[in-house]
């Protein structure tokens, strides 16, 4: 991402905090249930678990299709463990 307006988006999963660098943050909505689709099996395989839902949204400046990112399967196993070691010897040294 380039230029000086990054901005980060924190969430955190499974004990660790994750930044995701976006262009903007639209904003922070809650959703009522019923705009709240899963995603058919047909656009879904297993480079791309990590699509959980499409929702309808229309509230404020926020209107549209939106789809939700489970955020515990955008990695696996085995890459949450070594992001942990990563954590762990970054506090260590710090």
């Amino acid at each position: 991402m380039e230029g000086n307006n990054r901005q980060l988006l924190v969430t955190e999963t499974q004990g660790i905090k994750l930044g995701i660098e976006v262009d903007e943050v639209v904003g922070i909505v809650a959703i009522p249930e019923e705009d709240i689709k899963q995603i058919p099996n047909v656009a879904c395989n297993e480079n791309n678990d990590y699509l959980e839902n499409i929702i309808k949204v229309n509230i404020a400046d926020v209107s549209g299709i939106v789809l939700s990112v489970n955020i515990d399967d955008l990695m696996s196993e085995s890459e949450l463990s070594k992001v942990k070691d990563v954590i762990e010897q970054t506090e260590q040294s710090a």
